[in-house]
């Protein structure tokens, strides 16, 4: 809306409110407030001059844009019930987005067994059965390095010679690399990829 429109618009207005005020009988007198006045007082009678009130209380067109402006703050009561209502739903919220809420898949772990500290590479494990325990050190020398290889592929071939072999090794600790609670081919790649350090 261009410059000329918008004045136009605000002249059309303003002499439409004058017809509308001699139409009631009443014409604006001059000490009536402005609106952008009636709109403050709205908010706040606090800063109303007595001339301000008693002009109010006398002149009905400006009682009535007062009355139809109401009153812009809100009571204690409103502010409570308000303040209630935004407490209640946030509660409701929170409560369904922990039911009903699931991460987004790249989130999500990919092996849903739980995890334990036997899958971490630098702390010997004690189990129940008092076997202590390296993952990636297959034959159990306390030492993580190429000699383990062969002990993986005993493991992977012969389990029972891997027992016989290695008593005091936990066959499934210190070979499953990819932690997904069995010895076969998938081990290899990681196994070696740990130990060549990569």
């Amino acid at each position: 809306m261009d410059d000329r429109t918008l004045d136009h618009l605000i002249r059309s207005l303003a002499e439409a409110d004058s017809l509308d005020d001699a139409r009631a009988g009443e014409a604006r007198s001059p000490r009536c407030l402005s609106m952008p006045r009636l709109v403050s007082l709205s908010a706040s009678t606090r800063g109303a001059s007595l001339s301000e009130r008693f002009h109010l209380a006398t002149c009905s067109l400006c009682a009535a844009r007062s009355r139809a402006l109401g009153p812009t703050r809100p009571t204690a009561a409103r502010v409570q019930r308000t303040l209630a209502r935004l407490a209640t739903t946030a509660a409701a919220a929170a409560v369904l987005a922990m039911l009903f809420w699931s991460p987004p898949s790249h989130l999500r772990p990919r092996d849903r067994r739980p995890m334990t500290a036997a899958i971490v590479p630098t702390f010997p494990l004690v189990h129940a059965h008092e076997r202590t325990c390296t993952p990636y050190d297959a034959n159990c020398d306390g030492v993580v390095d190429r000699t383990d290889i062969a002990a993986l592929a005993l493991a992977l071939c012969c389990p029972d010679a891997f027992k016989t072999s290695f008593p005091d090794c936990d066959l499934l600790c210190s070979n499953d690399s990819n932690c997904d609670g069995q010895i076969d081919d998938q081990d290899v790649d990681p196994f070696v990829s740990h130990i060549a350090g990569g």
